[in-house]
């Protein structure tokens, strides 16, 4: 007959938070003792008297009951090797961990790499973000202010920041203190976009070089980006064979990639941000003529090419944009590349086409941004298909006769 198994052992309770009695070690020396409620043995610390001991286990406790506690080992961490670390465990791409790391640094240029992460108070917090609006654009300024809302959001998960500063509640990446003046930009930058009109992009395009024509039609009537202007072929625009009218369109595959973001130094040309951006874009049919006649000699390979015969660049094409816009001269100096998409959306907005298919049209992952970025033009198209109402029930209104009273 088989032994019955032991019992098992009953588990250690855990005590809770309180203040120990403090133990002496010797001649001048005691020993103060707390526990926080989480684990069985107390934290320890040693004084020269046994009121310094108990003073130092009471203000622990205190901590632990409102919320202001941070264990000695976690006290020691430091700014720089904390942001240092939790940039380690970001997944994201070569040019995303740049940007972070540009925003750290603006972090840490501000508090200091040796500051130790529990020392950082929401009053910090606070003259942190009149540094950044004294200093940086305002998207900019949100930017740096939501990663430093990140690091410390991971440090109070980890047990290095006080619960009561950097708790979910306190909403870290809320602009609680930042000056600017809400007539001069919103919090997208709407009012800083710049646009032409359709006249003065043929302006534009019978002014800039010849090589670069071609950029001006992708940019304003396919809404590529300068990247994917760059990285567009000859083979991505073709005939939509499923519908029974066929329709050119653009098939958007991959981006030119700036050289410090490259895996290796020879692959120029990468996979675009995001699954939004590889949406098929409809090329209206002139303008796919029109490209047909420029690249007449090609039947592949880049789209975009220099005097030379060799791959525009996105700063080729800014340089002649900017070329071309200065030689015009006026308002239209201030437009740069990405003007020229902002175009696109404009005139689909105002031809009455809904924020889904502008969403569509713009690739966006989302109508949300699509009515975030382009705020300003929809409030307009809305004010112009108010009056229309008012100017239709008026016109009816005098075109029916008065009724006779009986």
């Amino acid at each position: 007959m088989s032994n019955p198994s032991p019992a098992p052992a009953a588990a250690r309770r855990v005590p809770p938070i309180r203040a120990c009695k403090s133990q002496k070690l010797g001649k001048d020396k005691w020993r103060g003792k707390y526990q926080d409620g989480s684990r069985f043995s107390p934290h320890t610390k040693e004084f020269p008297t046994k009121k310094a001991a108990d003073d130092w286990a009471g203000k622990q406790v205190a901590a632990l009951e409102n919320g202001t506690h941070v264990t000695t080992t976690a006290a020691k961490k430091t700014l720089g090797p904390w942001c240092d670390e939790w940039l380690e465990l970001q997944t994201c791409k070569l040019s995303t961990k740049k940007l972070y790391r540009w925003a750290l640094n603006v972090i840490l240029t501000h508090f200091g790499k040796d500051t130790p992460v529990s020392q950082i108070q929401e009053r910090h917090h606070k003259a942190f973000l009149i540094h950044l609006s004294g200093r940086y654009k305002f998207d900019t300024a949100i930017m740096v202010n939501k990663i430093l809302g990140r690091v410390l959001g991971e440090a109070h998960r980890n047990g290095l920041t006080p619960t009561c500063v950097w708790s979910p509640s306190n909403r870290v990446a809320a602009p609680v203190a930042f000056d600017y003046d809400d007539e001069e930009h919103d919090t997208d930058d709407q009012a800083n976009r710049y646009y032409p009109t359709t006249e003065q992009v043929w302006q534009i395009y019978d002014t800039i070089a010849e090589p670069y024509r071609v950029a001006v039609l992708l940019g304003a009537f396919i809404g590529l980006r300068i990247s994917e202007t760059a990285g567009a072929r000859i083979e991505d625009i073709r005939d939509d064979s499923d519908d029974d009218n066929p329709l050119p369109v653009f098939h958007p595959k991959r981006q030119w990639i700036r050289p410090g973001c490259r895996p290796t130094p020879d692959k120029v040309y990468g996979p675009l941000k995001t699954p939004a951006c590889r949406k098929t874009v409809p090329v209206p049919p002139p303008i796919a003529d029109m490209i047909g006649e420029l690249t007449s000699d090609r039947t592949s390979g880049q789209i975009v090419l220099r005097e030379d015969g060799q791959p525009a660049t996105p700063t080729d094409i800014n340089n002649a944009i900017t070329e071309a816009v200065t030689a015009i001269g006026g308002d239209l100096a201030r437009l740069r590349f990405h003007g020229l998409r902002h175009y696109l959306a404009s005139i689909a907005i105002a031809n009455g086409e809904d924020i889904a298919t502008v969403c569509d049209r713009m690739r966006h992952k989302n109508p949300t941004i699509t009515l975030k970025t382009y705020t300003h033009l929809v409030k307009a198209a809305e004010r112009r298909a108010t009056d229309a109402i008012g100017r239709e029930a008026m016109r009816g209104r005098k075109a029916t006769p008065l009724a006779v009273a009986a």
